[in-house]
């Protein structure tokens, strides 16, 4: 293993050495400079309600650039998030990109925005929305993908991006170039042939495409079941206390489907909003209208793979896992074709209320000439055929997940080369979904702002570690410690739950050690090395994520595993008060005291292995038969005489 005074040398060399293929040194290569869309010191901040008339094309025409402008959701429900937020625009902004709007529901969050940053345009939406809807998470969903629907209608493009996105390349280098400049509509992938919400761009759209509807629907079908105060709903078998479906992504899967298939069909709203059997409709369970609604859609044939090849300067390409490519397929403006009952028939009711209304009144307000969809008469049908857009899911090393790229060791350089990646996606890090996960995701491809978290977090009296403590005593396993010798989670949960018990005893801060590829039950449930070969079904491969350790001139690269599932809840779950290995990468580069001793030594050693020890110095036995059983007494007393020394390490496992 590296020895700690390496590993803080390494430490500084790989976040220089990350940042400078990121394009983000003081030299000063921005990544917008490669298609060319730098907006920074061309877009204006606006702050302003885009409900009301007028203040939309104020915001579009202040903001946008080159008729592109990106669009993020927020809301200050937790001061986390407002972190998460704040990285997203400073690595923007140090890339040359104004053009960003955060989007919420009260002006009061916009406020509270720029307090910390007054350059990050911020609007705010008060169209009135009730029955669950307003208030919450579905309520931004909501409003974002309105904002997409009437800014793509006016002629705008439009990239909506969850905040816990990194960007580490251009992405409109990529989207301006064939085959991604030929296509409309983009969403993340989900599944087979599903959207995740957390990336969606629309481009070069008709006002009356299918493209620009598909915002259209997602935001009309919750405003249609409010305008009868649920009515017509609840004739659906089941009885909704409020609107019967809030998460996102189904409205936007049944939209997108509506246009594969030609037809106006609801598939995931059939599934949320009918009751279960016995209850049936036109004859049919709420399964049997699904499933028919669902072969309409045929993604199998009505979309195909289109390989790109990655940059040449990312080098050769990683070939860990399955990358078919771009999915896409024509897309179609659909017809409701009468709402036949065997597909479901309506999903809310034929008049418009007042919510609806006001929406519909709004679109127009935005584009009085813009012309509209076709309408649902039978004699519209041929003509809403004729109007045809595409759509595409990009491919992986466009838009991924962490879960389905980091962990696979696609964003970690080697060679030389940058990450095999244009934008990173946090999304859901197995099993820790809040704020933890998603800012390990920064700090572990060194794409976090230290300076800018901790300038934050002072206001609180909190610090930009996991924790939000002060770190200055440190507790650290001793890298002389072969960890490789475990062989279980089992035994790793024994070493772990020893150096938790010496932190608590001592008041440390713990650092929690990261995994050798060579542990033998990891490397067994890989088949082409430590995370090479991870997939979805091996709970293993959602766990961990490779940190590269070795110069990208070092080859083969060496890497070890940071543990995600210790990065739970507050404190890295039961390790309370504990950092991971990025965290005390900074540590060991920034905060530590200058000239800190990094090498176990007696001055700086509990339990140092002594040679005449034959437990401490079998270096072949596994850990579990060789920890070493102390009592609380015995630590405390051993370490009240290193009180003072910042880096304490623990020599050998304990219990």
């Amino acid at each position: 293993m590296l020895a700690i005074q390496g590993r803080q040398r390494m430490a500084r060399m790989l976040l220089i050495l990350f940042l400078a293929l990121l394009g983000c040194t003081a030299m000063g290569q921005r990544l917008c400079e490669k298609s060319g869309y730098c907006s920074l010191g061309h877009s204006k901040p606006v702050y302003t309600d885009v409900a009301k008339p007028g203040q939309m094309k104020k915001l579009l025409e202040s903001v946008a650039y080159k008729k592109e402008i990106i669009v993020t959701a927020f809301t200050q429900n937790s001061n986390d998030f407002l972190d998460i937020l704040l990285q997203l625009h400073d690595e923007l902004t140090k890339n040359g990109y104004a053009h960003i709007v955060a989007l919420s529901f009260k002006e009061e969050d916009c406020i509270h925005i720029q307090r910390y940053t007054p350059n990050l345009a911020c609007v705010w939406d008060t169209s009135p929305v009730a029955y669950g809807l307003d208030g919450g998470p579905e309520h931004l969903w909501h409003l974002r993908w309105k904002f997409m629907g009437r800014a793509s209608r006016m002629g705008y493009n439009v990239m909506s991006i969850d905040n816990d996105i990194v960007f580490f390349d251009d992405p409109y280098r990529h989207l301006k170039a064939e085959p991604m400049a030929s296509i409309n509509l983009f969403c993340a992938i989900e599944g087979v042939c599903t959207c995740n919400g957390g990336f969606m761009y629309v481009q070069n759209a008709r006002p009356d495409g299918p493209s620009t509807w598909v915002f259209k629907q997602i935001t009309d079908v919750p405003l249609r079941w409010m305008d009868d105060d649920l009515k017509f709903i609840d004739t659906l078998g089941r009885k909704h206390n409020g609107v019967c479906n809030k998460y996102d992504q189904s409205f936007i899967d049944d939209a997108v489907h509506s246009t594969l298939a030609g037809q106006i069909i609801y598939p995931k709203g059939i599934g949320d909003c009918w009751g279960d059997p016995p209850f049936q409709q036109g004859g049919l369970t709420k399964w049997q209208a699904q499933k028919n609604a669902e072969k309409l859609v045929q993604c199998d044939k009505r979309m195909h793979f289109v390989h790109v090849a990655i940059p040449k300067e990312w080098g050769p390409e990683i070939a860990l896992d399955e990358e078919p490519g771009l999915l896409l397929g024509n897309i179609t403006q659909p017809h409701a074709k009468g709402y036949p009952l065997e597909l479901g028939g309506r999903l809310y009711a034929e008049q418009r209320g007042k919510y609806s209304g006001a929406f519909v009144a709004q679109l127009k307000d935005d584009c009085p000439d813009c012309p509209w969809w076709p309408e649902e008469a039978p004699e519209d049908e041929a003509k809403a055929a004729a109007i045809q857009e595409v759509f595409a899911i990009p491919q992986r090393w466009f838009i991924a997940t962490m879960t389905s790229r980091l962990r696979r060791g696609y964003w970690a350089p080697t060679g030389g080369y940058p990450p095999h990646q244009v934008l990173g996606h946090a999304h859901y890090i197995a099993p820790c979904q809040s704020y933890s996960g998603k800012a390990a995701m920064r700090k572990l491809t060194n794409t976090y702002n230290w300076e800018l978290a901790t300038k934050y977090r002072s206001e609180a009296q909190q610090t930009a570690y996991h924790c939000r403590k002060q770190v200055s005593r440190v507790l650290a396993l001793s890298p002389n410690v072969n960890l490789a010798q475990v062989r279980s989670y089992e035994e790793l949960h024994q070493v772990l739950a020893g150096l938790a018990q010496v932190s608590m005893l001592t008041g440390r801060t713990m650092v929690v050690p990261d995994i050798p590829c060579e542990m033998k039950f990891i490397h067994d449930m890989y088949h082409k090395g430590c995370y090479t070969n991870a997939t979805g079904g091996m709970v293993l491969g959602w766990h961990f994520v490779p940190k590269l350790l070795t110069p990208p001139s070092v080859q083969p690269p060496k890497y070890s595993l940071t543990a995600m599932y210790m990065l739970n809840g507050g404190c890295l779950a039961i390790y309370s008060g504990a950092i991971f290995s990025a965290e005390f990468d900074h540590w060991l580069a920034v905060d530590a005291p200058k000239g800190l001793d990094t090498t176990p030594t007696a001055r700086n050693t509990l339990l140092l292995p002594d040679p005449a020890n034959p437990v401490l110095t079998n270096t072949s036995a596994p850990l579990n038969q060789t920890m070493v059983r102390l009592k609380a007494e015995d630590v405390t007393d051993a370490a009240d005489a290193l009180e003072e020394v910042p880096l304490l390490f623990l020599g050998h496992p304990v219990e």
